[in-house]
């Protein structure tokens, strides 16, 4: 009988919202294991030594507080995941809706990008433009993501089974807290034991750029829990999923990041970074579930390289505010839309560096108040989750 290598451990991520979870059952939980390629948790006991009047010169001990968790996701985030981060990071959506479009339309012009829904409730999104034909098409063996297989007019659509909307109206301090579970297998056995299982979660720093021609998709998110249930513990009791739902793996390509200023777009861009951190701290407190504490508002920055263009050099103003919008977009639905109505420029900078042509380094700055946020997010996804 062959011996089986029990040195080898399965891993598993799961999480899931913690709005989600009842008791001892989580509804809904996303698998994100085959995107991160690191996991790293931490538990830091707050500790003070004691060092009595009688203590005749030798060590005494140590008095052991509240337990502060915290860890890293080093991940890669594809795009039907974006909005589950956004959430928890940027701010909870306003509008979680099945995405409302148009029904399919006989004789149509369509642009590429469009999406109609037909009349058995799939979408198809246009690959090209063109004009629609006289009849509906009929799905028949294609699946989600493939292409019709024949022309309705002159237009070439992909199937999309479900798409769903998110709106956050408002960035701030309001944000979800998410179920964060670490699972293993024995041997090369199945994922069925929890080793630990994050509670009241919150995403702290998020960041998404267009670096070297490619949307960059690698991220290091960081966290910090209120609670932890660690299978050590004599009174462990594992999170049933009733329900764990995975995703297809998609990023966004170097075509599809676009940056309008004032409605135009913002020169030739080489590379480009959006970085939000939510300036939250783990205090100490009596109470349970209040350790995570806001030390500052929210900061949202940007920054990145055009070639230089002596127009645009002098078109944006620091003592000016801009509306800026930020697109990532692909042709199969999935799509992001950032707005800041109120951002501020820093003077560019030039870059100048052997024979190559002049760069142009810009830094901005969205702006809000109580009233107006600094940013809204309006995402399409095929993740339905919330």
């Amino acid at each position: 009988m062959p011996v089986e290598n029990t040195s080898y451990r399965g891993k598993q991520i799961l999480i899931g919202l913690q709005s989600d979870l009842t008791g001892n059952v989580l509804s809904k939980a996303v698998d994100i294991s085959a995107f991160v390629t690191e996991f790293t948790s931490n538990e830091t006991p707050q500790t003070k030594e004691v060092m009595p009047m009688s203590s005749g010169g030798q060590q005494s001990s140590t008095i052991t507080g509240s337990t502060k968790y915290n860890g890293t996701m080093n991940m890669s985030i594809p795009r039907a995941l974006l909005p589950l981060i956004i959430r928890g990071v940027y701010g909870k959506p306003t509008t979680s809706q099945a995405l409302t479009a148009d029904a399919w339309a006989t004789l149509t012009a369509t642009l590429k990008g469009d999406i109609v829904k037909l009349t058995g409730g799939k979408y198809l999104v246009a690959q090209n433009a063109g004009t629609t034909g006289a009849t509906e098409p009929t799905i028949t063996t294609e699946v989600d993501y493939q292409d019709l297989a024949t022309l309705d007019g002159t237009v070439k659509w992909k199937v999309r089974n479900a798409l769903y909307e998110r709106l956050v109206h408002k960035t701030g301090f309001c944000t979800d807290k998410f179920v964060i579970i670490q699972r293993r297998g024995e041997g090369c056995g199945s994922l069925n034991v929890s080793d630990k299982i994050f509670e009241n979660v919150d995403l702290t720093y998020f960041t998404i750029s267009k670096q070297d021609g490619a949307v960059a998709a690698d991220q290091s998110i960081p966290f910090m829990a209120e609670t932890v249930r660690r299978s050590s513990q004599v009174d462990f009791v594992d999170v049933t999923v009733t329900t764990t739902l995975n995703i297809r793996e998609d990023y966004w390509k170097q075509d599809d990041i676009l940056i309008r200023v004032n409605g135009a777009k913002y020169g030739t861009l080489l590379n480009f970074e959006l970085t939000y951190t939510r300036n939250v701290t783990q205090a100490d407190s009596t109470e349970p579930f209040k350790q995570i504490q806001y030390s500052d508002a929210p900061t949202l920055t940007g920054t990145g390289t055009i070639r230089y263009d002596p127009i645009e050099y002098e078109k944006l103003l620091p003592t000016q505010k801009y509306a800026v919008t930020i697109t990532f977009d692909g042709i199969d639905g999935e799509y992001a839309l950032f707005e800041f109505p109120a951002t501020q420029f820093h003077t560019p900078a030039e870059d100048i560096a052997g024979a190559r042509e002049i760069w142009m380094k810009f830094e901005m700055k969205p702006t809000g108040n109580a009233t107006t946020p600094m940013g809204t997010v309006d995402i399409k996804t095929s993740l339905n989750i919330g």
